[in-house]
């Protein structure tokens, strides 16, 4: 899955830049959600994409085109968007993903799933962040932008990708507010995954700010499960590979905002010790509590 991830992230982008409308077979969550969020920032009617006849009746059941159709299986979850920054909302997707994962992983370890949980409803909780845009008559109203997430279970794979993606402000212009002398996309990612960086980060005009540090927890977590991570914005891509450990930092055609990806293998133990992960993180910083903060 790491792979056709990695294939199906640039072959989209790819397409996108060069503005071309025909899509052969595909249905990873990866290019749909990718896709619809690019349509909905750029005002692009779906229906302009042409795609195979079984893809296009597939993604109209998916939730795809509009809002009003919903396919039954119970190994996909349908298109959704975070339209406010009610908590509400955002806790009500993040159970969907939770439930589904409990589903499929068959995990008995309460306070595992509990921080697994933390961690996707973390990725939602940036779309306050990263997907908003301050109303210049009212300082605390944020308009939420263009944002869906979507997962799929692929049975021959032993695989659940799960994909967040928002088209707004991006990590590069949110690190500068912070560290001015960033450049680079990939220098700005690298500053984010740094422990405690993002912690109260302000990204906009709203009360909201960024939790603790949720890129460095979820990477570290990521790496004891085995599984796969991808995060892309702006004109760089970064990918963890929990197979075989690498991570890799690739140009890609430009996208305004942020994804992020998981593959989550489940045919790997997913049993971990997130005090391991308090104590690489935290070391000796007595100041912060590591499960008050953010789990």
């Amino acid at each position: 899955m790491y792979t056709e991830t990695n294939r199906d992230i640039m072959y989209l982008l790819t397409k996108l830049s060069q503005d071309e409308c025909y899509f052969p077979g595909f249905a990873s969550p990866t290019i749909y959600v990718l896709l619809k969020t690019y349509a909905k920032e750029n005002n692009i009617d779906l229906n302009s994409y042409t795609f195979d006849n079984n893809v296009y009746e597939f993604l109209k059941r998916l939730n795809f085109f509009d809002d009003q159709h919903e396919i039954k299986s119970p190994c996909i979850l349908p298109i959704r968007t975070i339209t406010s920054q009610e908590t509400q909302e955002i806790d009500k997707t993040t159970n969907l993903f939770s439930e589904l994962l409990k589903k499929f992983t068959q995990n008995t370890n309460d306070n595992l799933m509990k921080n697994i949980e933390a961690i996707i409803a973390e990725m939602l909780n940036n779309i306050d962040n990263h997907s908003g845009k301050p109303d210049k008559d009212n300082p605390t109203q944020v308009y939420i932008s263009a944002n869906y997430q979507s997962w799929q279970f692929y049975k021959n794979a032993k695989c659940i990708q799960i994909v967040v993606a928002d088209a707004w402000i991006g990590i590069l212009a949110s690190v500068r507010r912070k560290v001015r002398e960033i450049q680079k996309t990939e220098d700005a990612i690298k500053k984010a995954l740094e422990p405690k960086f993002t912690w109260g980060t302000r990204l906009n005009n709203s009360w909201h700010s960024n939790a603790w540090m949720g890129l460095t927890t979820t990477l570290e977590a990521i790496k004891q499960l085995w599984w796969d991570l991808f995060i892309g914005t702006k004109d760089c891509l970064f990918s963890y590979n929990g197979r075989t450990w690498e991570e890799k930092y690739e140009a890609i055609p430009s996208w305004k905002g942020t994804f992020v990806i998981f593959n989550i293998y489940t045919d790997t133990d997913i049993n971990i010790d997130f005090s391991d992960i308090k104590r690489t993180l935290m070391q000796n910083d007595e100041i912060f509590d590591f499960e008050d903060i953010f789990w």
